[in-house]
Formats: structure tokens, sequence, C-alpha cells
């Protein structure tokens, strides 16, 4: 089946919201102190491998605001294990083990999850790291994800000239987004300004502007309410 570049562009933007909560979270001390993030690449003995994906610890340190390092499986120093062993060692609780990997290889399944004692992705586990106990979420592989294949197409079409050049394209996530609720919340004709913006929030996590006739909000104080209480609580 072809990609379909508009609903890849709309998961984007729902992984984007999803995270800018999450900083804003931390940034209000709602987050999770006790966790951290262990990117873990496969490690190269060329230098140039690093170099690539160095930058990764800033773009996501900058959306989540917890802790990240940098790690790799062989060849590149740190080794993942002894920043997982230090991470632990600081008092942290709940790693987060982000794979720069692609695929479901050797590497991923014997080495890492194997050494974790991890059965599964994608959920916490708890597991025993340096004598102590602390609860570990290994990512998974890049390949399933829409992203990843949105790039590579974009690459392979940019390769063989079957759509145009991207000069003067928006890139900057954070700028997709404020362009988009400017241009949803100018054609909505809603009064209720809260009202009008959950509508628009609606619309932009679908990427269906016809969604906004369907969506009904009522008593937005008692859902206001709500969330109020579900975040104190956590």
């Amino acid at each position: 089946m072809p990609l379909n570049r508009e609903i890849l562009i709309n998961r984007m933007h729902n992984l984007l919201l999803m995270s800018t909560d999450l900083r804003h979270a931390n940034e209000r001390g709602l987050g999770m102190p006790s966790t951290a993030i262990v990117l873990v690449g496969h490690g190269s003995r060329r230098l140039s491998y690093g170099e690539d994906i160095e930058g990764l610890v800033d773009y996501v340190r900058g959306r989540l605001g917890l802790p990240v390092y940098l790690a790799y499986n062989e060849y590149m120093s740190p080794d993942w294990r002894s920043v997982l062993a230090r991470v632990v060692g600081d008092g942290f609780g709940r790693v987060v083990i982000g794979l720069v990997f692609l695929g479901r290889g050797n590497h991923v399944v014997r080495d890492i999850m194997g050494f974790l004692g991890v059965g599964r992705f994608n959920s916490w586990v708890r597991t025993v790291v340096g004598g102590r106990e602390v609860e570990v979420y290994v990512t998974e592989p890049l390949a399933t994800s829409p992203l990843v294949a949105l790039s590579l197409y974009y690459r392979l079409a940019r390769a063989l000239g079957v759509f145009p050049a991207l000069d003067g394209v928006v890139e900057d996530p954070m700028e997709i987004e404020g362009r988009s609720m400017s241009a949803i919340l100018s054609r909505l004709d809603v009064g209720d300004e809260r009202v009008r913006r959950v509508v628009a929030r609606a619309v932009f996590a679908s990427g269906n502007v016809e969604i906004a006739r369907f969506v009904r909000v009522r008593d937005i104080d008692a859902g206001i309410e709500a969330l109020s209480w579900r975040r104190d609580s956590d």
C-alpha cells in the first residue's frame, strides 16, 4: 500500500503533542524525577557514526525534560551496561532504554533484552541492575515507525525526483503545529473560545477538518476539573 503522506504527518503531530505535554509537565514538577533515558546505539569503529547520532540526545532531552544519556552496544564508549549501572547507582528507579536500532536483531534481542532479562518491548518491567531492583522500559526498534518509513520515502523520492524540492518547506515540528492550529482555528465557527480550542485539537489530532461538525463539548469546566484532579493525584 502506498504511503499516505498526510496520515503519517498527522501521526507525527500527535507524537509531538504528547512529547510537548510531557515536557511541560516536567517543567511544572509533575513528571517523573526518578526516571532517566539511556539511548543505545550499535556503535562503530568509525567516529562519524557517533557524530551522526549525538544530536539525538539534545533533541530528546529538550522535549522530554529528563536526563538523557547516549551509550553504545559495542566498539564505542561509553558501554550502555556501565551507563545503566551508573544511572541506577545515582538513584534512578525507572530507566527507559531507547533503542537506536532499526530491527530486532541479535544485538537487540540477545545483547540488550537478554542482558536485562526483559522479554517484551514497550512495557515497564522489573529487573535487577547492580543488585538493585528497578523498572526498565525498552522501546521498540525504529523500523516499525511510520515516521521512519516516511523519512526513507522522502530520501528515495528526492533521489528519483518524484516530488518537488523541499525549499521553503517548514520542517520544524513546533512551527508546523503552530501554523496548523492557526489555520484550523481560523476555519472553526465556534463561539466559546475554550470549546473552540478543544475542537481544534480534535481536528489537529485526526487531520480531518470535517470532524469538527461531529464534536460536541459539554460541561468543559467539569472536564478541566477532572483533568486537574488526575494531575494532582499523579
